[in-house]
């Protein structure tokens, strides 16, 4: 863990002391699925920022990416502290942690590498959509260049009227 970690979870943590963020379990997997987490908002980012048929979400323990016809889901198990992941084509992987190899792993106890599965896991979702099938001008409306005005609102002291 480098020094900056170090020094944000003394200031969080005071009197509980600095855990080895690197050693447990639920802190592994927190940052594990917060990675994940980022990946699809980086899609979801992406796909608004240029009018691609992408939606998704990366509220709670549940974050999903739909990409055309395809959906990526990654769950975030916290009362058996793991990682479940949902991606097509593949069957689902369940991930935990392994405290003797202070690593993720796999249901057959595989060291992994969970970010690069999740980028595999996103670049397979994108590999698997057609740009033909769907172009992003048929899916989804124009965006104005401009929002109009919005109306303005004069503060007032008496309550609104239930009219």
């Amino acid at each position: 863990m480098d020094d900056w970690r170090k020094r944000l979870a003394a200031k969080l943590l005071g009197d509980k002391g600095t855990p080895s963020l690197a050693l447990d379990a639920r802190t592994t997997l927190e940052i594990a699925f917060g990675r994940a987490r980022s990946e699809v908002t980086y899609v979801l980012e992406l796909g608004r920022a240029h009018a691609l048929p992408v939606s998704g979400s990366v509220t709670g323990d549940d974050v999903w990416l739909r990409l055309g016809e395809s959906v990526l889901r990654f769950r975030l198990d916290r009362q058996s502290l793991a990682i479940v992941a949902f991606v097509p084509r593949l069957k689902d992987t369940t991930f935990t942690f392994d405290s003797e190899h202070r690593t993720l792993v796999t249901a057959s106890r595989e060291a992994i590498d969970f970010d690069m599965f999740v980028k595999e896991a996103v670049e397979s979702v994108v590999q698997g959509w057609d740009q033909r099938m769907r172009a992003p001008s048929e899916t989804l409306p124009d965006v104005p260049g401009h929002l109009p005005d919005a109306p303005t609102i004069i503060a007032s002291s008496a309550p609104p009227s239930k009219d």
